[in-house]
């Protein structure tokens, strides 16, 4: 029998020390996620230490309960925030704000398992961009579905982003 890694996900509760790592994860997987839909001079500008700022606001603040991460092997490889709603005719009472998984662990059921833990089957909506196909594949077998409502990022180079609710 060879030894095969495991790759189980554990997924828990994103705590204010894991900030430092969340920030390492968040700028890598935007770098994975974004080429094509973001240029290449934003996502090389991307700051680890101001990402880890925003994650100590996020982890010291109201929404820090929907912080979650996901390990596998003892690496932070994924995470997610479900939190209260941004916009304000929200659509549902939670919104699920990010949702990031690494490349390597794609396909691995950690973002899944994310979802589980952020939302289980509750009423809940998010913002994906209209461009990846992927995430929107995702998202639709969590019963989420586009309810016409799009918006523009300015300062995300314009990137047009539709909402899906369940």
């Amino acid at each position: 029998m060879t030894d095969v890694p495991d790759r189980t996900p554990h997924v828990r509760r994103a705590r204010l020390e894991d900030a430092p790592v969340l920030a390492v994860v968040h700028v890598q997987a935007w770098r994975e996620t974004y080429p094509g839909l973001l240029s290449d001079e934003l996502l090389a500008n991307l700051s680890v230490p101001e990402h880890e700022a925003m994650w100590r606001e996020i982890l010291t603040g109201p929404d820090a309960e929907g912080a979650w991460l996901a390990e596998v092997s003892g690496d932070v490889v994924g995470f997610t925030l479900a939190r209260t709603p941004q916009d304000d005719e929200a659509p549902r009472p939670l919104e699920l704000g990010m949702m990031y998984v690494l490349d390597a662990v794609k396909g691995a059921g950690v973002a899944d398992a994310l979802v589980m833990a952020a939302l289980g089957d509750e009423p809940a909506y998010l913002w994906v961009a209209r461009d990846n196909p992927r995430a929107r594949r995702f998202y639709a077998r969590h019963r989420f579905v586009a309810d016409g409502a799009e918006k523009t990022i300015a300062h995300w180079d314009d990137i047009l982003d539709i909402r899906m609710v369940r």
